[in-house]
């Protein structure tokens, strides 16, 4: 093998690596962006879900004069769902967003 022929193998192999490099660089990071994008506005849709149906909650047991405690008997409720943190929450995940 002759030099010439050296430097063609190593030009190539260069160029190559140099292809894969910029699409590992630049493609997946910008796919990967744009994935954890969409997976934070689900986020906030459920969040805004979650409020919602705890305004709903909170109308029928006043219309029905029912306790929180009786309306959630016998279900585990995580302290997550409270009304404060999930104000706060939707109000993180919009500043990411926008």
């Amino acid at each position: 093998m002759n030099a010439e022929l050296a430097s063609i193998i190593v030009a190539l192999i260069t160029g190559i690596s140099s292809i894969i490099t910029a699409i590992i660089w630049g493609y997946v990071p910008r796919n990967r962006k744009s994935q954890i994008k969409k997976l934070q506005q689900e986020l906030l849709d459920v969040y805004t879900d979650v409020y919602n149906l705890k305004i709903v909650e909170e109308r029928l047991e006043e219309d029905n004069n029912v306790s929180k405690q009786a309306a959630r008997e016998g279900l585990p409720i995580s302290p997550r769902i409270e009304k404060r943190r999930i104000e706060n929450r939707i109000a993180q995940l919009q500043s990411n967003l926008y």
